[in-house]
This record gives C-alpha cells, structure tokens and sequence, in this order.
C-alpha cells in the first residue's frame, strides 16, 4: 500500500489487478471467480458451490496453480512456436520469458518454481544437445527433476514438510516414471495400429489411431500422477477421493481448453477489447 514493495513483485501486482478488472468487465461473477482461480491461484471470489464440488470430486488441484498450469500454458506457446517453424532451441529461448512473467504474475509458488526449473534445465539441455555437445538421450527429465529438488531444498530445507512440494514432486516423479517405463511400450503400440490402418488408407482411421494414442498419453499421466500422490493425501488429509481419476479424465481436458480461451481472452482484452468480449463468451 505503501509501494515499498520489491519493484517486480509490484509490477506484477499491478498488471494482475488490470488483467483482474477486463475479467470483472467481461463476465459475471461466477465465470470470473473461476477464470481467476483457473489462471492466478486466486479464490478469494470463487463461487462456494463450486469449490466444494471441486473438492468432493477429487478436482481440487485444478483450482491451485501448479506445474499443471505451468505445462498447459507452455503446451499452448511451444504449439504456437512449432507451428511457426521455430527451432527447439529458439522455441526454449522464448518459452523462458514467458514463464518468468507467469511466475511474477501469480507469485513464486512452490509448485511453479519447481516447474519453472525443470523447463530451464530441459531447455538448457535441448540446447546443448543441438549444438553436438551431448546426446540427446543424456537429457532426463528425472535428473532435471531431482535438481530441482536440491536446489529448493538447499534454499529452503522446510520446504520438505510442505504438503504442496510433497505432492508436486510426487506427482511429477509418478508421471516422469510412467513415461520411462510404458511410454515405448505405447509407442510400439502406437506403431502397431497406425500401420494396421494406414494399410486401409482411410484418414479417418489415421487420425482416430493418433486420437486414441493422445488418450492413452493423457490417460496414463493422470493414472500415475494420482497413484504417486495418493499415500501423501491420505497422510496429509486423512481422506482419499476415489471418483479423481475419472472426474481428471474429464476435467482436466476441459480446463486446458478454458485455460487457453482464458489466455487468448487476456491478451486481447489489453489489445483488442471488442474482440476480447466475443472470446470471453466461449
């Protein structure tokens, strides 16, 4: 109040509470309450009803900003770049920023540093790898994640009794040994049935076999992801939601699409407020 805060963490603040306002203008308290805690974390208006419907099924974490988001998020830029023909390396370069502006906007939680520090250590790597330096196969994400750890934990050694780094770590260990030990194994799947039906040559077939590979991806991350943090729920909150995987099947996908709206929203909302009313609708 007294703008004797750190400056970046002020900026942050500032264009929050402008982002925070073209949402209030553009839609009703409901919608607004749930994009805000979607994007920012922030469920200060967040509908009752809703949250406790996302707790009772087992959906909480959609609600909380995490490494979730922060790999929505960068799905969405990284589409973007690669779409535009941009190298993996240039791709990283101009993921970094757009991550460092996410993590000042909502705050340096847990979660999103942990995240924010396996992009940079897979970015780095990437890098590397390109120029000839490494092999590609040297880059693991494991690695990427247990530095991460370390470094939270040299800085923060308390944070190893926080239930947030707890389940962040859990989660993200589950999902990175799952894709280690049946990733090649859907792949070989993948292989099998694509060229099954690419002898028919119906498109309608090549892309059902790339739709059904995409859900077994998505299917065995949430799989993972819940088995690794269930002992962690259960000790922390003595309660275990046996609807979460499928309630994640179904929210999750959903909540990436609102997410992406939301972001497109955002921007043109500072930009292109007309048009930004017509996206708020979807």
């Amino acid at each position: 109040e007294q703008n004797q805060g750190h400056f970046i963490l002020q900026w942050g603040y500032e264009v929050r509470q402008r982002l925070f306002n073209s949402v209030d203008q553009a839609m009703g308290p409901s919608s607004s309450g749930l994009l805000k805690s979607l994007i920012f974390g922030d469920r200060t208006e967040l509908n009752e009803s809703t949250e406790t419907a996302f707790r009772r099924s087992g959906v909480m974490h959609v609600l909380a900003v995490s490494g979730l988001h922060l790999g929505i998020l960068i799905g969405l830029f990284f589409g973007i770049f690669r779409a535009l023909r941009i190298s993996f390396t240039g791709t990283y370069l101009l993921l970094v920023p757009i991550v460092l502006v996410y993590l000042v906007l909502v705050g340096f939680k847990l979660s999103l540093v942990r995240a924010s520090m396996m992009l940079g250590f897979a970015a780095l790597g990437w890098m590397i790898a390109e120029r000839g330096w490494i092999l590609r196969r040297w880059v693991d994400p494991l690695q990427g994640l247990s530095l991460a750890a370390l470094i939270i934990l040299i800085w923060t050694p308390a944070a190893l009794f926080d239930v947030s780094f707890q389940l962040s770590f859990g989660a993200t260990a589950g999902i990175l040994l799952a894709l280690e030990l049946f990733g090649p194994k859907l792949n070989i799947w993948r292989s099998r049935l694509e060229h099954g039906w690419n002898a028919s040559g119906s498109a309608f077939k090549k892309r059902a076999a790339k739709l059904a590979y995409g859900f077994a991806i998505f299917l065995l991350i949430s799989l993972a992801a819940q088995i690794a943090v269930t002992p962690i729920l259960g000790l922390q909150f003595d309660e275990l939601h046996l609807t979460a995987l499928l309630a994640n099947v179904v929210v999750v996908p959903l909540a990436t699409l609102a997410i992406w709206v939301s972001v497109a929203f955002l921007i043109f909302a500072q930009i292109l407020a007309e048009l930004s009313l017509y996206i708020a609708q979807l």
